[in-house]
């Protein structure tokens, strides 16, 4: 989670600093498996992440 804050902040800097005419792009890919990051949610919430991600 702190990552994916950096990376906005990241975003944002680069996008002030820039000159005119040259714009930036940022990417989210959402919920990443794997990464625990539901670990200390309730029951009903990491079922809801868990089941979630399926494609």
């Amino acid at each position: 989670m702190t990552s994916k804050l950096a990376a906005i902040y990241l975003v944002h800097e680069y996008a002030r600093r820039l000159r005119t005419g040259i714009g930036i792009i940022s990417y989210n890919p959402r919920f990443v498996p794997g990464t625990d990051l539901a670990r200390d949610a309730d029951a009903v919430s990491r079922f809801a992440v868990r089941h979630s991600c399926r494609y």
